[in-house]
């Protein structure tokens, strides 16, 4: 009884000093913060990266431990930033602690991870040439002509090793049972080694226009391959091979009936020193298909290297001359120049020169000076070409 009299006497004060209490632990917690821990995810912000250049991390979120006072938790939770500063710095990798700002009455108790790894690299562009990829077969009796690209190459700008990873850009056209030309709008798709699709760069455009020729592929045509050159070489051109001679054309018979052969791309040949095979491609002709369409050739280039040789004092002697007819010559010598194919003058040797007396009269007169038959390369040029003689009667 005593016990109950003690909880039940002055019932309502007791209530009030309760309620008291109660009142003035909540003023003391929001007023003057009981300390909260709490744990958050923040993003990691790169800031004060250099033109041209992109960063990122290895972690893109870090978990942050922090306490505040009660009454400005909220806040403060909105007000916790995770920075890494990146200025002054260029290409590369680096590890840097975030730095975390946050308001005067937070403390920040732990951070995972504590460090972060940074790579930096500089931001490039590439223009890089479309490859077209045929899907399916054209209806029967019928073939595709020469692809045509509009524009035939495109601009990719991202960072540089992912721009370095890059193998081809290639639309997909797919002609199956096509009759006749075809005209389309294709997104490039962009492809690394691996054939993975590569979605992080910038295209300058994505979406290009093709067509693609559809003729009939009823008549053909075998023609020989004649190869196109620019510039000249060092040496004289001493043969011209071409693998495979000859190519067969497809297309409408009036216009192939014109058509007598096919010229390859233009091979460069300016300065070239030494015997060269070259693998071209023919030069597209307008309304005609070749067959296969990708054909190569291999044209080979020989070479020949020349030289000059000089023969000082050459002999002059006079031949054929009648008997009865006597020569004074005012040249003695000669010289003689030769030009042409190195390994062929090499083996050349000049012993003498002559003048034909077989009809020769008696005076004074020009006759020209020959020397013995030479290789039908070599050039060659005698020092005089005529000389000057006297012919008299012999003396009894």
């Amino acid at each position: 009884m005593r016990i109950k009299s003690i909880l039940t006497h002055q019932l309502s004060l007791k209530i009030i000093a309760l309620v008291l209490t109660l009142l003035l632990w909540s003023y003391v917690y929001f007023v003057f913060g009981v300390r909260i821990v709490k744990n958050i995810t923040l993003p990691v912000q790169l800031v004060n990266i250099s033109e041209n250049y992109i960063a990122q991390s290895d972690h893109q979120f870090i978990e942050v431990l922090f306490s505040a006072p009660a009454n400005m938790i909220d806040e403060a939770e909105k007000n916790i930033r995770a920075v890494i500063d990146l200025g002054g710095y260029s290409s590369g990798s680096f590890k840097r602690n975030p730095d975390i700002s946050h308001p005067e009455k937070v403390i920040i108790e732990n951070i995972s991870p504590a460090v972060v790894e940074v790579t930096i690299e500089q931001i490039i562009s590439k223009e890089i040439s479309i490859r077209p990829q045929i899907k399916g077969e054209p209806l029967k009796g019928n073939m595709l002509g020469t692809i045509e690209l509009n524009p035939e190459f495109i601009v990719v700008r991202g960072p540089e090793s992912t721009i370095n990873n890059i193998a081809e850009a290639t639309v997909t056209i797919d002609v199956t049972g096509a009759n006749a030309d075809l005209f389309s709008s294709i997104e490039v798709s962009i492809t690394d080694h691996e054939q993975k699709s590569i979605d992080n760069v910038e295209i300058n455009q994505r979406i290009i226009k093709v067509h693609v020729p559809v003729v009939s592929s009823n008549v053909s045509k075998i023609v020989p391959v004649v190869p196109r050159f620019q510039g000249a070489p060092a040496f004289r051109v001493d043969s011209v091979e071409i693998v495979p001679p000859l190519v067969t054309l497809k297309g409408h018979g009036s216009v192939l009936e014109t058509i007598t052969s096919a010229l390859t791309e233009e091979i460069d040949i300016s300065g070239l020193a030494k015997s060269t095979t070259f693998t071209v491609k023919l030069k597209k002709i307008e309304n005609v298909f070749f067959e296969p369409p990708d054909q190569t050739f291999e044209v080979t280039i020989t070479l020949k290297e020349d030289a000059e040789t000089v023969f000082h004092e050459i002999p002059l002697r006079v031949i054929d001359l009648p008997e009865h007819l006597d020569i004074r010559l005012h040249e003695e010598f000669v010289r003689v120049r030769l030009y042409g194919p190195k390994n062929i003058l090499e083996q050349l040797s000049i012993n003498e020169a002559w003048v034909d007396g077989s009809k020769l009269t008696i005076g004074k007169q020009e006759v020209p000076v020959f020397i013995h038959q030479l290789p039908p390369e070599i050039i060659v040029h005698i020092y005089p070409s005529e000389i000057t003689l006297e012919v008299f009667e012999k003396k009894a």
